[in-house]
């Protein structure tokens, strides 16, 4: 079983006043336990169904072991 960190970004709300446009971003991060890459990339979507956002971008997926460690 592996390891990964999974990132998306998603826009929770956009606002105009005037100029000015004003948009809310929310990272949701989640650490999913899986054989593959792509069985932790489905994990991941069915785990965050519920969370509501105006978009949903791109999902980043990470093995753990390949991330840089700092300590």
């Amino acid at each position: 079983m592996n390891t990964y960190i999974i990132i998306q970004m998603q826009i929770d709300s956009k606002s105009t006043i005037g100029n000015d446009q004003t948009i809310s971003m929310l990272n949701v991060v989640r650490k999913v336990e899986a054989e593959t890459k792509e069985l932790a990339i489905g994990k991941f979507v069915l785990a965050t169904q519920g969370i509501k956002a105006t978009q949903k971008l791109d999902i980043e997926c990470y093995d753990i072991t390949e991330l840089i460690s700092l300590s």
